[in-house]
């Protein structure tokens, strides 16, 4: 964002679970939704990709978005909060086989926590 001078032209596409994942200041993940405050208030988040992962770092594996241990009822209460109106989409949908089922459990997973957000928005 600085490179672009905090235009409003460029954006970040915000990987909940990439942010899980980074080491952050205890080794232990990112503040995901300090990090949405700081970047979600100043209008830099264009899309979200909902993604959990288990377990905490160091080493954690991709996996459905209601089986990992970020809360993402939260993060979307801190989407509400801060006024997000992008793209709210699924990252890497987890689970071996039929790639079909998991990715239909994940969009309607994804898919109520929207509806969660729009009933909680006035």
């Amino acid at each position: 964002m600085e490179i672009s001078n905090q235009s409003t032209n460029s954006g970040i596409l915000f990987c909940v679970g990439t942010w899980a994942e980074m080491e952050g200041p205890t080794g232990r993940g990112e503040d995901i939704n300090l990090a949405l405050r700081e970047f979600g208030t100043a209008g830099q988040i264009h899309q979200v990709h909902m993604r959990n992962i288990t377990p905490q770092l160091p080493n954690f594996i991709e996996t459905f978005p209601d089986a990992g241990y970020l809360n993402l009822h939260a993060i979307m209460d801190v989407l509400i909060e801060i006024g997000f109106d992008g793209m709210i989409v699924p990252d890497h949908v987890s689970g071996e086989g039929d790639g079909t089922i998991h990715e239909a459990f994940t969009l309607g997973y994804l898919r109520a926590l929207i509806q969660y957000a729009e009933h909680k928005t006035p």
